[in-house]
């Protein structure tokens, strides 16, 4: 989620205060993670310890999986009588990111995976557990965000911290505004890079009149480690509203869904932040959809945030459709966020795509898409012949619905024409394909 809003922020400087008493524990530690390659398939097994509460997910791309959901590719999860649970997933070599998350009340752990290394097992016989904790100074305009670990952090690694805000200028949406995504006049943070991690930073009167009484302040820390998991980031959230008003919530801003091809996973993701916020269903067309269409369901209610996720294995015809966030607050009222809408279409590559020459007489032009079986593409651009336009594609099968289509167009520039087309052609591309069609136009 990218920020929004112009924030008036101003950081007065660092407030030495004591250290916290009152400190927030996930209980979660990671003892040991391995990673199995069986020809395209990749078995991940990761052994944690972690209370009873805990709700727990893997994260394979864009698609968010019940840790018990087999439909998805996770494999089942057992408790030793140890305390500790082995978590399974059976995945492919080409999903590029992989985490395993685990989320207890408003404290989360996101391990992320190194899926495309070498196969191999580690073990961390001194597993790392964090605590985080916030204060506020006696002016109660300046808020600190703490965490500390075991092992103890060291001021010389490469662990960092971050910070952002969520707030709300209406009654409608939540937005999440990084507060370390670039300098400006507005946003100051410090951070104290020592054994116990520390951001510290000074609202004014301003951004609270700007807000409201609907402002939280996120924290999370990233820590290195060692082995198959490359990184683990702790976050939590802290209501700094000077109003809090039991039960308010707001319903997070969902970004548009990107193009997706019959047969992919899709996770439709609902979330809000607020006061105990209430459980969140997900409807379909203003109705709730069958349970049996979802592969996997996952729902977390804690102290500041309400999550449902309801994920598919396959996106097929009768997904397609409107999607909703609804709850009930605490009046009763039935609320409702922003319409997802699911669409299957063929989508382009810009990352395959590319200008193969551009020469003052030879133009060749390589253009990507993928698509249900038969897709296909028409061109045309500020550089392109009314005619001799040599075409040639290459079709390559994705799936039993997809495929990948190449298509190289080619031609020659009449002689005399050099400084006119010595420039990098802006190409308009529609693909269609059964689904319906998709349109882009951009300097390749």
């Amino acid at each position: 989620m990218a920020p929004h809003l112009l924030l008036i922020l101003c950081v007065i400087g660092l407030s030495f205060s004591a250290e916290p008493k009152e400190w927030i524990d996930g209980g979660t530690a990671v003892v040991t993670a391995s990673k199995t390659t069986y020809g395209d398939s990749v078995r991940l097994e990761i052994e944690a310890i972690l209370p009873v509460s805990a709700v727990v997910v893997w994260k394979v791309d864009s698609v968010v999986i019940e840790a018990n959901a087999r439909e998805l590719g996770a494999g089942t999860s057992r408790r030793t009588a140890d305390g500790r649970t082995l978590f399974t997933l059976d995945t492919k070599i080409s999903d590029r990111m992989v985490y395993f998350v685990v989320v207890v009340d408003d404290f989360a752990a996101t391990y992320e995976i190194d899926v495309s290394g070498k196969d191999r097992k580690t073990f961390y016989n001194d597993p790392m557990t964090c605590q985080a904790s916030f204060s506020n100074s006696i002016e109660q305009n300046t808020v600190e965000a703490f965490f500390r670990c075991n092992p103890e952090l060291k001021p010389e690694d490469f662990w960092y911290m971050f910070t952002g805000m969520v707030g709300s200028r209406e009654n409608i949406f939540a937005e999440f505004i990084s507060l370390d995504s670039e300098a400006n006049p507005y946003v100051n943070v410090s951070y104290e890079h020592i054994k116990i991690a520390r951001s510290t930073i000074s609202i004014t009167k301003e951004t609270r009149d700007l807000f409201g009484n609907f402002l939280f302040l996120f924290s999370s820390l990233t820590v290195p480690m060692d082995g198959l998991i490359e990184q683990v980031t702790y976050r939590i959230t802290h209501d700094i509203s000077e109003n809090k008003i039991p039960g308010e919530f707001r319903f997070m801003e969902n970004p548009p869904l990107s193009d997706l091809l019959e047969g992919e996973p899709l996770s439709i993701i609902c979330e809000a932040i607020g006061r105990n916020p209430p459980t969140i269903q997900i409807q379909k067309n203003n109705r709730p959809f069958p349970k049996s269409e979802v592969t996997s369901s996952v729902q977390s209610v804690s102290t500041s945030w309400s999550t449902t996720i309801a994920s598919f294995s396959h996106a097929l015809e009768q997904i397609k459709g409107k999607y909703s966030c609804v709850a009930t607050d605490i009046d009763g009222n039935l609320r409702s966020s922003k319409l997802i809408e699911v669409k299957l279409r063929p989508r382009f590559r810009p990352d395959l795509s590319a200008v193969i020459e551009n020469e003052a007489t030879k133009k060749h032009v390589l253009v990507v898409v993928e698509g249900a079986k038969g897709v296909s593409v028409v061109c045309s651009g500020n550089s392109w012949p009314t005619e001799g336009v040599e075409v040639s594609t290459d079709r390559a099968s994705l799936s039993e619905w997809n495929e990948r289509l190449e298509v190289n167009f080619k031609w020659m520039t009449p002689n005399g024409d050099d400084n006119l087309f010595q420039y990098t052609p802006i190409v308009s591309c529609t693909a269609v394909d059964k689904h319906g069609e998709t349109t882009v136009e951009k300097a390749l």
